[in-house]
């Protein structure tokens, strides 16, 4: 897990191209959505409307109303595709993707010939909270935890964590 950011690896280069294919999925979803709100709740009742005589004027305000009320919870929707498109635009990017802070731990652990599951008995963690770590899918360690590894390990911090400048991270470069 000690890769150093010199090109984008597979992982994150597929989860781009899955990204890119869910920013369009999402965006077709949206403007048909779109298409459908407009054409079957407003197109009707605005219509009405606009064609309607003086006397039935209130009565197709009314109408409009009411199919602007009921439209609602589809536009709820609509807002939800259009917000999960721009996620994945994002993650298309490498704008979400990418962490500058790179977890070296397996290297040390292979060093010092140690398995995961004696590593957590050790300084009292749990193996899922240890991959979790391990895999660099955690938000934040405590300094705490960071001294038992290091006790445990008999190493200093920079051993266990690394930094990528967050322009190569970004770029995949």
């Amino acid at each position: 897990m000690n890769q150093k950011v010199t090109r984008a690896s597979p992982v994150l280069t597929c989860l781009q191209a899955r990204s890119r294919s869910l920013q369009s999925l999402f965006g077709w979803l949206f403007g048909l959505g779109s298409f459908l709100l407009f054409s079957g709740l407003v197109c009707e009742p605005l219509k009405a409307v606009l064609m309607a005589g003086d006397g039935e004027a209130a009565t197709a305000w009314r109408g409009l109303a009411t199919m602007a009320t009921a439209a609602l919870s589809m536009l709820a929707l609509l807002a939800a595709l259009w917000s999960a498109r721009a996620v994945f635009k994002a993650m298309a990017a490498g704008d979400v993707l990418s962490v500058a802070i790179i977890v070296t731990l397996d290297v040390m652990l292979a060093r010092r010939k140690l398995r995961a599951r004696d590593l957590a008995a050790t300084i009292d963690i749990s193996e899922t909270n240890l991959s979790l770590l391990r895999s660099g899918k955690v938000k934040g360690i405590r300094f705490e935890m960071l001294e038992k590894l290091c006790a445990a390990l008999d190493c200093k911090p920079g051993d266990l964590i690394d930094y990528a400048a967050e322009d190569a991270v970004n770029s995949g470069a």
